[in-house]
C-alpha cells in the first residue's frame, strides 16, 4: 500500500515537473520568436493600425518639387479597396524633367503587400551595374534602408525606402542625377508624414 502511495506521489510530481517544463518551454519559445523575428511582430502591429487616408497622403504631396508643379495626384490601385497609396506626378507636358513620387502605407489589414517589403529593403545585395544601370541596395541614409538605381543612358534616378518602417516612398526622377534626386528628397516634409502616421 505504501509502495502504491509512493508511486502515485512520484507520478504526480513527475506530471507537475513536465507541466512546468512545458509551460517554461512555451514561454521561452514565445520569447525566442519575438527575439528572432521582430519583423513579424512589427507586421502584426501594422495590421492593427489605421492606414493613412488617400486624401491625407494626397494633401502631404508638395505643390512643387524641384521647381516643377504637381500636375496630378491619383491612386495607383483604385481597384483594391483599403490600400492606402498615392502617386504624384510633377512636370509640364513636353518637358524633359519630370518626377513621379509614390507613397504606400503598409498599415491596416490590406497593407501586407507593402509591409512584406520592409524586411526585403534591409537585405544587403551586392551593388551591380547592368546595361548602364547602377543598382545599390541597403544603403543606410538617416534611419532609412534605401534602394537606389541610376540609369546613365536616360539620366533617370530611382530612390525607394520605408519611412518609420511603415510608409514606402518611391521617387522616380527623369533628367535628375543621383545627387539632384536626393535634393528632391530633402524638400519633403517627413516630420509631417510621421504625424500623419500616428
Amino acid at each position: 500500500m505504501m509502495a502504491i502511495g509512493t508511486l502515485v506521489l512520484s507520478c504526480a510530481d513527475s506530471a507537475k515537473k513536465t507541466q512546468n517544463a512545458t509551460s517554461e518551454n512555451s514561454s521561452k519559445a514565445k520569447t525566442n520568436i519575438e527575439k528572432i523575428d521582430p519583423f513579424k511582430k512589427r507586421q502584426e502591429e501594422l495590421k492593427r493600425m489605421e492606414p493613412i487616408s488617400f486624401e491625407s497622403l494626397k494633401s502631404w504631396l508638395p505643390s512643387t518639387l524641384g521647381g516643377l508643379p504637381l500636375k496630378s495626384a491619383k491612386s495607383l490601385f483604385p481597384m483594391f479597396e483599403g490600400q492606402a497609396e498615392v502617386r504624384g506626378v510633377y512636370g509640364e507636358p513636353g518637358m524633359k524633367e519630370n518626377i513621379s513620387l509614390i507613397l504606400m502605407d503598409a498599415a491596416g489589414p490590406h497593407g501586407d503587400s507593402f509591409s512584406n517589403q520592409i524586411q526585403e529593403f534591409k537585405k544587403e545585395i551586392p551593388d551591380k551595374e547592368v546595361d548602364g544601370i547602377q543598382m545599390k541596395s541597403a544603403l543606410k541614409v538617416k534611419n532609412w534602408f534605401v534602394r537606389q538605381d541610376y540609369n546613365s543612358n536616360v539620366d533617370q534616378t530611382h530612390i525607394s525606402f520605408f519611412h518609420d518602417e511603415r510608409v514606402m516612398i518611391k521617387l522616380v526622377a527623369s533628367n535628375f542625377n543621383v545627387e539632384e534626386s536626393w535634393d528632391l528628397i530633402g524638400e519633403l516634409d517627413f516630420r509631417k508624414l510621421s504625424e500623419l502616421a500616428k
